[in-house]
């Protein structure tokens, strides 16, 4: 188990170059802020619950250039706010539930160049805003049940 109860801050630029695995819960019940590129050049496997409680600021570039795979429920109890570009140039897959129970707010450009499969069912229980441009470039298979019991905001094309 990985647990975090206190504020943790990037500030420079962060690159993973090889794989990385998580085979535990992680906990993270503070706020995380990332003020620096993260690059991930390798496969990324999680493999336990994921739960985090807290804000999460992103204000940088984030690049994934690998392989993200999610084989357990993902559970975020937070606002998730991003205000930089973030760019998917890898295979996606999601063969669990996934919950979101807070607002998702989203104000910068999203660019997802590769195939991103889900094959669980999906929940979103709170508004949904996104105020950027939001492009596809790849396949989107939805294999599973899509629940949205909330306002949902698109104000881009």
């Amino acid at each position: 188990p990985v647990t975090v109860q206190c504020p943790v801050t990037v500030q420079c630029p962060v690159a993973v170059q090889c794989p990385v695995s998580v085979q535990c819960p992680v906990t993270v019940q503070c706020p995380v802020t990332v003020q620096c590129p993260v690059t991930v050049q390798c496969p990324v496997a999680v493999q336990c619950p994921v739960s985090v409680q807290c804000p999460v600021a992103v204000q940088c570039f984030v690049s994934v250039q690998c392989p993200v795979s999610v084989q357990r429920p993902v559970s975020v109890q937070c606002p998730v706010t991003v205000q930089c570009p973030v760019a998917v140039q890898c295979f996606v897959s999601v063969q669990c539930p996934v919950s979101v129970q807070r607002p998702v707010s989203v104000q910068c450009p999203v660019t997802v160049q590769c195939p991103v499969a889900v094959q669980c069912p999906v929940s979103v229980q709170c508004p949904v805003a996104v105020q950027c441009p939001v492009s596809v470039q790849c396949p989107v298979s939805v294999r599973c049940p899509v629940a949205v019991q909330c306002p949902v905001s698109v104000q881009c094309p």
